[in-house]
């Protein structure tokens, strides 16, 4: 019934201080206008199978806003889509997102596909070959919440990912200092190790981004 709307949170680079992209984050939004969060949402929507359909409602939603601003003569920016970890057992799905840029006439450069750090942990000889395949595509790939769950330099190794995302926990307290800084750093250090971009999610204050700038994330 068209109740689950996206909106788009820019990425910000902090050295040049422009937005550069954006994120598209889904809400519920009920006819009697309540908002709600995805963390009410998408565990359970993942459990009954319903992520599935709500991925790629969201992607062509998004393929839809790009196509319509290119055609208005907007400039365009890249938008990260959110992609549950139950596609990467479907061997179509990189084709599934091509055939849908294309429908838009969407070049797929301009969208990044983010996946869950967990989408990681397992199978990553089957995760190589669906990773490979979305950047035959065009497709740039991330991944989302890096440092939630169990990260480590050997998955940064064993990935062909273009971006990482540090989870918004990592920025909680930094200004106590101690091992909330000492961690983020090292997580920071450790992608430009591999040559790997890194976007702090959860940036809201000035002091947070001083801090990034000057621990080397853009």
């Amino acid at each position: 019934d068209g109740e689950f709307v996206e909106y788009y949170q820019p990425k910000y680079n902090v050295l040049t201080e422009t937005v550069t992209g954006a994120e598209a984050l889904v809400r519920w939004k009920k006819p009697d206008g309540e908002l709600i969060t995805p963390t009410r949402f998408i565990e359970l929507f993942e459990r009954n199978g319903f992520i599935r359909k709500l991925d790629f409602y969201m992607f062509e939603r998004v393929c839809a806003f790009l196509a319509s601003s290119m055609k208005a003569g907007k400039k365009v920016l890249p938008v990260s889509v959110n992609f549950s970890r139950v596609h990467m057992h479907d061997l179509h799905f990189p084709q599934r997102l091509f055939n849908l840029a294309q429908k838009y006439g969407v070049d797929p450069k301009n969208l990044e596909i983010e996946l869950t750090e967990s989408a990681f942990i397992m199978g990553a000889q089957d995760y190589n070959k669906i990773v490979d395949k979305i950047h035959e595509y065009g497709f740039s790939v991330a991944i989302d919440d890096f440092g939630s769950g169990f990260s480590s330099l050997n998955m940064l190794k064993d990935f062909d990912v273009d971006t990482l995302k540090i989870d918004t926990k990592f920025l909680e307290g930094f200004e106590r200092g101690g091992k909330v800084g000492t961690n983020v750093t090292s997580v920071i250090r450790m992608a430009k190790w591999v040559g790997i971009p890194v976007v702090a999610e959860g940036v809201e204050t000035r002091e947070q981004v001083d801090f990034l700038c000057s621990i080397g994330c853009e």
